[in-house]
Formats: structure tokens, sequence, C-alpha cells
């Protein structure tokens, strides 16, 4: 065992002795690198006020052109949380212009329908484009639900699969759940938004990057620790949190970044998710 996995800073499963007793010291160092080299230096907060209120203008003024304004009224007719109209601009703006043929979602809901709507006109623009998404679920009523408000158009661009989840360790090591049944694509674009999980980070895009060699996006909604996880993993500069928008990301993730130990330090820079993508106007 290296002394990176004794030293842990998340939940490892274990509820006393040792184990535990390390894991909290791997929490302390953590927080320490962390404040060391500044890596959760935040905006000013009159900057990211002008800088969410810039966005929400973005955003409402995309879903009102004639070719989005009717998904606006999607999420009074979903059961399932919803997240802020940038988060909807971000996802749909994504896949509308890099046109990803393969999108893998990690938690169904309003979102799927979004996306599904990029997708839809991509192939209204370009007959020949075969985008899909594969989404994942674990509860059957939100997705039932989901289904059932999801226009007819935009079904051949989106299937759903209702799956259990599990436990599992990621590279031996690493504690995580996961979707069961998860078909793995050669994916170039992951939403995670699932499972729902209260200790231990979400495994499905972990997987997905030793899976899949090519380059992958992945958008986390607020899933700060599945990103951290990632990022001790892979060379410096690729995975990132934006601070403002409560959102964490990585992009081009190559199987060929992975290390072998992960790094000690939590260096979640802030990076602005929308201008990292060249979605801010």
């Amino acid at each position: 065992m290296s002394i990176t996995t004794l030293l842990w800073p998340y939940e490892n499963g274990e509820k006393r002795g040792l184990p535990k007793f390390f894991n909290s010291i791997g929490r302390k160092i953590s927080k320490i690198r962390a404040k060391w080299d500044r890596s959760y230096l935040l905006p000013k907060p009159e900057e990211a006020k002008a800088e969410e209120a810039r966005m929400a203008k973005i955003a409402l003024d995309y879903f009102n052109l004639d070719e989005n304004r009717e998904l606006l009224a999607i999420p009074g007719k979903s059961i399932s949380g919803g997240v802020p109209l940038t988060e909807y601009y971000l996802l749909h703006r994504y896949l509308r212009r890099h046109k990803p043929e393969h999108v893998l979602e990690l938690g169904s809901g309003v979102t799927s329908i979004f996306m599904s709507h990029a997708l839809w006109l991509n192939q209204q623009e370009d007959p020949s484009y075969d985008g899909h998404i594969q989404s994942m679920e674990s509860i059957e009523k939100p997705l039932k639900n989901t289904q059932s408000i999801l226009p007819e158009k935009q079904r051949q661009f989106i299937t759903f699969h209702l799956s259990p989840v599990v436990a599992d360790r990621w590279r031996g090591d690493v504690p995580t759940h996961s979707y069961r049944d998860t078909p793995y694509r050669p994916y170039s674009f992951i939403f995670v938004d699932g499972p729902l999980a209260k200790v231990y980070p979400t495994g499905d895009h972990l997987k997905c990057v030793e899976t899949v060699k090519g380059p992958i996006d992945i958008l986390a909604d607020a899933r700060y620790r599945s990103m951290e996880v990632l990022d001790r993993f892979i060379r410096r500069g690729h995975v990132f949190a934006d601070h403002i928008h409560e959102l964490g990301f990585a992009k081009g993730i190559t199987y060929n970044m992975i290390q072998d130990r992960p790094r000690m330090s939590m260096p979640l820079k802030h990076r602005n998710v929308f201008e990292a993508f060249d979605l801010s106007v």
C-alpha cells in the first residue's frame, strides 16, 4: 500500500482504527496543501455576482430564440430538482457547438431533455449527424417522469437506463459509487449529476477515462469530490472547479494522462467553465 493510498483524504470504508486515523490525517494534509498553493483562490464577491448576472442574461436570451423557446416550459413539468438556467445553457450550447456523437449522462432529469434537444437541432442542420445520449438513472419514478415529458421528436437521440447503484473501488484503492449497467461507448462528453451518494464519489466517469482512449470533456454538477478524485490521478492543468457556477469540469482528458499514484494535493483551481469551453458569448 502506497503512502498516498494510506493517507487518502476521502472516506475509505473504514470506521475505526489506524485506517480511519490515517484517513483524517490525509484530509488535513490536503487542506494545508490546497491553502499553501492557493488552489481554492476564489473570485472577489463583486466579480462573481457580475459574472453570474452576465451569464444569466446570455442564457435567457439564448432560450428566447425561436428554435429554443419551447425548452423554457420543461422545468415546470418535471418532478426532479432543477438547475440554474445558466447550466442548461452550458449543456445545450456545448452540444450545439462541439457536436459530440457519444454522450454519457449520469443522472437523468430535465437536463436529458435540454441535451437531446441540442442533438435534434444538430441533425436538423446536418442530416448526417448521428449523436446519441446514454442516460443513467437509479430511481424509477423520476425516470418515468422524464420519459413522459420528453418530446417525441427527441426520443431517437437518447436511451434511458434504469440501473442499480453499486459500491466499487477504482484502480483497486478508490471507493466509489457507480451505476451497475453503464454501457461503455467512445464517449467524448460526460455530464455527472448522479448517482446519489452521501459519501463516495461517482466512479463511472473515472472508468470511462480508462475505457475510452480518446479525449473526453467532463462536466460535474457541484460534485467537486468526484472531480478532485480524478484530478489526483491526472496530470495538472486539466481538471478545474468553477466556484461561481458551482461546477467541476475536465477538458481533453485522455487515458495516457492517468498516473499510477495519486498526488497528495487537491489543486482544483478556479476557472470559468464558459470561457474554458468558449461558450461565454
